[in-house]
């Protein structure tokens, strides 16, 4: 939607205000009209007289009398002394340059520091002298147009689908629900009832309803809710899942590990005691009891017999057997 126009027309300001100020030593008399009109004759008619305003036009007004000191480098007593103020205005009709207007103003300021060096006046028998080196000027005051805000050094119009603010004498776009068709304009109109419009509305046609807006705006507040929620649930999701699949890591590491090799201490046994053999002869015989093999033969038997002799107890190696079968046959021989 169009809401401002891309170029504006820019001009020179129209007017330009100016305070001076004088002091004069002598009794302050604020509510005299007669020191009144003279020091209006004495200042803004010479002045006026000197013509240095040119080819335009200048207003000298709202001369005021303030009594006291308007600096400290002038020490008087409080009754000895006081101060004229008054306005300097400029109408630039024609739209002339800045420069040249703040030339006028300089003019006017050293004619008025050349007067301050003798200028006296007399009011019922009491001399008012003007003091020297006390003129003094405020900066300019560059004034637009209605509806125009001051921007460096010219004057903008603010342009439709705006308005002038007074209060900070900037262009501010029409608020929603107002329209501005036109330029230089300081307020903005209000849609027809059942219509509105968006910000910086530039005419009436851009008024539209209100339900569609309103069904806009509860569609979007219905689905931004509803994408929320459940975000929320997924992150909470993701959390506890998290959790799980830590305390489960935590089980894992404390838990023994059956693949793992664990040093035991082996003890050796006893050793077994050795019977001496009957027959020397023989060589060396593996001796057994019988409650650790029980598998050898006529074993049980013998752990039956009363007074069990040792020497059955014993068993002839196999290799040792053969020898001794050999051994036999010999002498049997």
């Amino acid at each position: 939607m169009k809401t401002q126009e891309p170029c504006r027309r820019n001009h020179h300001p129209y007017k330009v205000q100016q305070e001076f100020e004088i002091q004069f030593q002598g009794p302050c008399e604020q509510n005299n009209p007669l020191l009144y009109s003279k020091l209006s004759a004495a200042v803004t008619q010479y002045l006026e007289a000197r013509n240095h305003c040119w080819d335009v036009k200048c207003e000298f007004s709202n001369l005021t009398i303030f009594c006291g000191p308007s600096t400290d480098n002038h020490r008087y007593r409080r009754s000895d002394y006081f101060t004229v103020m008054w306005n300097v205005t400029i109408s630039n009709d024609d739209r002339l340059a800045k420069s040249f207007i703040n030339d006028i103003l300089t003019a006017i300021e050293q004619e008025l520091s050349k007067v301050a060096e003798l200028l006296f006046i007399n009011v019922e028998d009491q001399q008012y002298n003007s003091v020297p080196g006390s003129v003094k000027v405020s900066p300019p005051n560059w004034m637009c147009k209605t509806g125009e805000m001051i921007q460096k050094d010219y004057c903008i119009p603010c342009p439709p689908g705006s308005m002038l603010n007074v209060t900070s004498q900037k262009c501010t776009f029409c608020r929603v629900g107002f329209y501005q068709e036109e330029s230089g304009q300081t307020i903005c109109k209000m849609c027809p009832d059942g219509v509105s419009a968006e910000e910086g509305a530039i005419g009436l046609s851009y008024c539209i309803s209100i339900p569609a807006i309103d069904e806009m705006s509860k569609f979007l507040i219905i689905t931004t809710c509803t994408f929320g929620f459940v975000f929320l649930c997924l992150v909470i999701f993701m959390y506890l899942q998290y959790q799980r699949q830590q305390r489960k890591a935590s089980n894992v590491k404390t838990a023994p590990n059956p693949r793992t090799t664990t040093t035991s201490v082996y003890v050796a046994p006893p050793p077994f005691p050795r019977v001496k053999p009957v027959n020397d002869g023989f060589g060396t015989r593996d001796y057994m009891y019988v409650h650790e093999y029980e598998d050898i033969e006529n074993a049980s038997q013998v752990s039956k017999m009363p007074n069990p002799n040792m020497d059955a107890l014993y068993r002839i190696p196999p290799h040792m057997q053969r020898r001794l079968a050999s051994t036999e046959n010999i002498y049997d021989d």
